[in-house]
């Protein structure tokens, strides 16, 4: 069977031939050829090249978003566009004010820009430093923002890289993040949320429902299109989230969508690059099928072993390798094989669906012959030679 064939049988939870991998190389790939320091059996390939020198599968990061700057990435499903909204961008120094104009009034959001990391191909070039939600009026304006916004399929595209990966690999769709954790993180912020929640909870709620409401549309899109994996969750971090907060935001929005999407053999995936340890439970009745890039100790406190015990073969676990063991500055030749061995026992004598990967990405920073390393135990463990020498 191909990749893609072992991979949709792993989701469908049918037999595969082999265990799978994919490394997520995109952070690395992009900042080591910016900067013209690509190992030398990899110069002149393309990420999707490399994956298959290293036995992997290919995937997609194909986010939708009417914030989006830059090239458009591959493999869309949905586009976005404003009716009535205007757009005005700012630069000032390292600073970028995007402000949204409407019938009702103006919000403006404030960007970091980090000019050494785009030269450098580095991930966090831009950081968002204020929130378009600061003052009561802004709500008002916000929920307008939303509703103004006219949702349309572009499947063709999300088809073009189907056909692109073949049989490397499935498209991973990275949709927009439920209501409530778009709010939390993207319109008011982390640090001044759970303030806002305590003394505003009438004007959180009303966004809230207004914006389950306007992604109704979002998600028929979404059920109808002919993508498989669609991530709707992201870091969900039991340090922030209580499970009961969970279950009265994200589980009402989260749980009916997965079941739309399994009823159609499609699968709704949970992006767990965080700190998930107490709210097992949680992912597991919203219905989420996929685990994608799942972080562990010692990246996080969340281990590998737990989440095994939690879930067993009820979802498929993208992740297991934490992004730090890869780097030899933070991790010793020991402690690295002493993790591998720990982490393919685990695979070899528990019951689980695991896509091994390494979470949240290989960073510029890591040791290219750890990757290998990685890649020559999947294979020793599916029975066959290794292909990364």
């Amino acid at each position: 069977m191909t990749n893609r064939e072992n991979l949709l049988n792993l989701l469908d939870g049918k037999p595969v031939e082999k265990l799978l991998w994919a490394p997520r190389l995109r952070v690395w790939y992009t900042a080591l050829k910016t900067q013209g320091t690509l190992p030398e059996k990899y110069r002149g390939k393309s990420l999707i090249e490399i994956e298959t020198l290293l036995g992997a599968v290919a995937g997609s990061s194909a986010r939708i978003s009417w914030k989006q700057r830059g090239p458009q990435p591959k493999g869309h499903i949905i586009a976005q566009r404003f009716n009535t909204v205007t757009i005005e961008t700012k630069r000032e120094g390292n600073r970028e004010r995007v402000t949204y104009h409407t019938p009702i009034g103006s919000v403006t959001e404030t960007y970091l820009i980090n000019p050494d990391a785009i030269a450098k191909g580095l991930p966090m070039q831009r950081h968002l430093c204020e929130h378009l939600i600061r003052t009561e009026k802004d709500y008002e304006i916000v929920e307008y923002l939303y509703q103004d916004i006219t949702y349309s399929p572009t499947y063709a595209d999300y088809l073009a890289f189907e056909r692109e990966l073949g049989e490397h690999g499935v498209p991973i769709v990275n949709l927009d993040r439920d209501p409530m954790y778009l709010i939390m993180q993207n319109l008011v912020g982390y640090n001044r949320f759970f303030y806002e929640f305590h003394d505003h909870k009438p004007r959180i709620d009303r966004l809230y429902a207004a914006l389950c409401k306007k992604f109704d549309t979002f998600k028929r899109i979404a059920i109808d299109s002919p993508a498989r994996i669609l991530l709707a969750g992201y870091h969900y971090d039991g340090t922030i989230l209580s499970p009961q907060f969970y279950d009265e935001y994200m589980k009402p929005y989260l749980k009916p969508f997965a079941a739309e999407l399994k009823a159609r053999n499609k699968y709704l995936g949970l992006h767990a690059d965080a700190d998930t340890r107490g709210l097992f439970r949680n992912v597991l009745d919203s219905g989420f099928g996929f685990i994608d890039c799942f972080a562990t100790s010692p990246l996080v406190s969340t281990t590998f072993d737990s989440a095994v015990e939690a879930w067993q073969d009820q979802v498929v676990i993208y992740g297991g390798v934490p992004s730090n063991i890869v780097i030899p500055s933070i991790c010793s030749d020991a402690d690295f094989d002493a993790y591998l061995e720990k982490l393919f026992g685990t695979i070899r004598d528990k019951p689980c669906r695991v896509l091994v990967g390494i979470a949240d990405n290989v960073m510029p920073e890591a040791d290219m012959n750890r990757v290998e390393a990685v890649a020559r135990r999947v294979e020793r463990f599916s029975g066959g030679g290794a292909t990364a020498a």
